[in-house]
C-alpha cells in the first residue's frame, strides 16, 4: 500500500441486507465516515482509503476475518465459506488470483501492447471477469458475516482488535544503518565461507548430501543432517578432525537463517519504520496474537553483549567481520528495532 504506484482500480460495496452490490471504477466520493464498515481483512481497506486521504476512526470498522478467527474458523476467505456453509454461488471466484495478478501487477511491454499494465481496453473479457470477481468478493464476505453474526464479537474483543490496528499503524522504529551494515556483513561473510568450502572440498555449500559424504570420508561419523544444531554439536566434538571442523564452521556461516531477518526488515520497512507485525486473534481458536511479516515472536534470544555487538556493527563493520560470526549477527536482530 505504501508503494508510489498504488491505486484503486475497482470499488464494490453492499449496504446492510440490500441484495444489490454497487460497483465503481476507481474510488467513489462517498460519506465514508458515516458508515460502520465491514470487510474481510479490514486493515487492507483501511490502508487503501488512507492512501486517498480518507481517515475513518477505528471504532467504525469491523473485520470479518478477525470475527471468524475469534469463533474458531479459518482466516482465509476461500476456506471460511465452506466452513460456515455458504452456497457455492456466493463464494469467491476460483480464478481471482489470476485476475489480480493480471491487472494489479506490471507486465512486460511489447511492440503490440506497450502499456505496462493490462487495461479494460487491452483485455476486455478478463476485465469483465475481474469486475465480477470484485462484486462476488463482496457477496462472499457478506454471506460469511451473515452466518457468524449470531455470535457477535464482544466489546472487549473489538477493543483488542482496534488496539492491534493502532499498534500496527504506529509501527516500529528501525535502526536503518545497523540493518544496512548487517546485510553487507552477512553477504561478505557468506561469500568468504562459500569460498572456504569450495577450496577445502571442491563442493558448493548447498550440496548437502555430497558434503555429508565428504565429512564421513574425512574422519567424521555419518551425520543425520546439516541442521545448525547438528553442526554445532559436531564442531564441539573433540574428535572432529580440524579440516572437517573448518568446513562445518563455514557451512554454518553459509546457512545462517537468522541473518535473513535483516533482509526482511529492509524489504518491508518504510521511511524508517516496520508496520503490520502483529495480528490480534491471529492464532486460530487459541486467541493468541500472531506474528506477521517480520515475525517478532520468533526472534533469537539476545545475548548479554548485544549492545556491544550492535555498536560495533553500526560503527565499525570491518571489525565485526574480522572478529564475529554470522551467528553473532543473527543474535542481535532485536537491536535493529530501536526506539528513540
Amino acid at each position: 500500500l505504501a508503494h508510489p504506484s498504488f491505486r484503486i482500480l475497482l470499488t464494490a460495496l453492499a449496504v446492510g441486507d440490500d441484495p444489490r452490490v454497487y460497483q465503481w471504477e476507481g474510488l467513489p466520493v462517498l460519506p465514508w465516515d458515516r458508515f460502520e464498515i465491514h470487510a474481510f481483512n479490514a486493515p487492507f481497506e483501511r490502508g487503501a482509503l488512507r492512501r486517498y486521504g480518507i481517515e475513518i476512526p477505528v471504532e467504525q470498522w469491523r473485520c470479518t476475518m478477525t470475527h471468524a478467527y475469534t469463533r474458531g474458523f479459518s482466516g482465509h476467505l476461500a476456506d471460511v465459506g465452506p466452513q460456515v456453509g455458504i452456497p457455492m454461488e456466493s463464494r469467491k471466484l476460483a480464478d481471482g488470483s489470476r485476475l489480480i495478478a493480471k491487472f494489479c501487477k506490471p507486465r512486460r511491454p511489447s511492440k503490440t501492447n506497450p502499456d505496462p499494465y493490462w487495461t479494460p481496453q487491452t483485455a476486455p473479457d478478463d476485465w469483465d471477469r475481474f469486475r465480477l470477481y470484485n462484486r462476488q468478493d463482496v457477496e462472499a464476505e457478506r454471506a460469511i458475516y451473515q452466518q457468524i453474526r449470531a455470535w457477535p464479537m464482544t466489546h472487549d474483543e473489538l477493543e483488542t482488535l482496534w488496539w492491534d490496528w493502532q499498534i500496527n499503524d504506529r509501527g516500529l522504529p528501525i535502526d536503518e544503518r545497523l540493518v544496512a551494515n548487517a546485510i553487507d556483513v552477512a553477504s561478505r561473510v557468506a561469500v568468504e565461507a562459500e569460498q572456504e568450502i569450495q577450496t577445502l572440498t571442491g563442493l558448493n555449500g548447498s550440496q548437502t548430501g555430497a558434503l555429508l559424504a565428504w565429512c564421513q570420508e574425512n574422519g567424521l561419523p555419518r551425520l543425520p543432517n546439516m541442521q545448525a544444531e547438528t553442526l554445532q554439536q559436531a564442531i564441539a566434538w573433540r574428535n572432529t578432525p580440524d579440516l572437517v571442523r573448518r568446513v562445518l564452521k563455514a557451512r554454518l556461516e553459509v546457512s545462517q537463517a537468522a541473518t535473513k531477518k535483516f533482509d526482511k526488515i529492509s524489504a518491508i520497512s518504510h521511511q524508517g519504520r516496520v508496520y503490520d507485525t502483529l495480528q490480534a486473534w491471529g492464532a486460530q481458536r487459541t486467541g493468541r496474537w500472531a506474528g506477521r511479516g517480520l515475525q517478532l515472536q520468533n526472534l533469537k534470544r539476545t545475548p548479554k553483549n548485544a549492545e556491544e555487538l550492535a555498536d560495533k556493527l553500526a560503527e565499525r563493520p570491518e571489525d565485526f567481520v574480522r572478529e564475529q560470526t554470522l551467528e553473532d549477527l543473527g543474535s542481535i536482530v532485536r537491536t535493529a528495532i530501536s526506539a528513540p
